[in-house]
């Protein structure tokens, strides 16, 4: 048996025609459905009405030719070739119309697709996913998106995600979504923690799988520490009103520049575990107790 001498046939698969497809390609399908126009060129009507057969002329894989009675009609069945986009785990989202090469796979009636050149007259929204395999050497499974590294362009759902997976060991992995229709940009890692931003309501956040939350909120700040809040700063500097409403325990000195006014009626309780030093007036409302006298005091 002679081997091909095609140059452009690859592993056996052989360039058959230039075919237009038929109906658009949705997502996660790789089959197509294609008028095989290169070689049916005598054949009549347009690529939306395939209920007629045709003869056909082809060279076969050893340069022999050949003739043959399309399958019942002038339209066929193809599936993607992945040729040189192996990093590409979904087929192109091909519409109507669009020109695309057909192959032979050697002497069978097999068909089989890839893209030619991008027609952006023709080509719309649609979801191209690139990743690499995370299943080691030596291991058994099949590869999908629980065991790829990918990125996920989703012009469909106007979303773009970028993805780790833990299917090799890791122990943790991240998933980076932003998408464009629902306004939003999140990272999380497996585990819950996550921080993103939120651009409707003008919300930047960062929260812990505990429940930790430190977010900014159209100009609000609010911190969540269910585990306790600590603060290391060699100056902390609050400016505007300030409310504790909770007691509040100072274990060095304080220092108040101005007044300071302390409500024991209805209110909480201030406790200072040293000296006191007030440059003005200290005004006490509803203390009996407070060294020096009884209240109410104005020093």
């Amino acid at each position: 048996m002679q081997p091909s001498t095609n140059e452009t046939e690859i592993d056996g698969y052989v360039p058959y025609c230039i075919g237009l497809v038929v109906k658009d390609k949705p997502f996660g399908v790789d089959t197509i459905l294609a008028w095989p126009s290169g070689k049916l060129t005598m054949s009549s009507g347009s690529i939306s009405d395939g209920d007629k057969t045709a003869q056909v002329s082809f060279t076969d894989s050893f340069g022999n030719a050949k003739t043959e009675t399309s399958n019942e009609s002038q339209f066929q069945e193809a599936d993607w070739l992945r040729g040189d986009a192996e990093h590409i785990w979904t087929s192109p989202m091909v519409r109507a119309g669009e020109s695309v090469q057909l192959y032979r796979y050697k002497d069978t009636g097999k068909l089989f697709w890839k893209t030619i050149n991008p027609e952006p007259e023709l080509r719309r929204v649609e979801r191209i996913i690139f990743g690499a395999s995370n299943i080691r050497a030596g291991q058994s499974g099949v590869v999908d998106l629980d065991s790829l590294y990918y990125i996920d362009f989703d012009t469909l759902s106007k979303a773009l995600i970028i993805r780790t997976t833990t299917s090799d060991g890791e122990a943790f992995g991240y998933k980076l979504t932003m998408s464009g229709k629902d306004s939003f940009a999140i990272l999380e890692d497996t585990v819950g923690n996550k921080a993103g931003i939120e651009s409707q309501s003008n919300r930047v956040f960062m929260q812990d799988a505990i429940g930790g939350l430190v977010e900014t909120i159209a100009g609000v700040v609010n911190v969540k520490a269910p585990g306790g809040m600590n603060v290391d700063a060699s100056s902390v500097n609050v400016k505007g009103p300030t409310t504790f409403e909770d007691n509040v325990t100072f274990k060095k000195n304080i220092g108040v520049v101005g007044g300071i006014s302390m409500a024991g009626e209805g209110g909480g309780k201030a406790e200072f575990g040293s000296d006191v030093i007030i440059r003005s007036g200290l005004t006490v409302y509803g203390y009996s107790d407070l060294k020096g006298g009884h209240g109410p005091h104005n020093n």
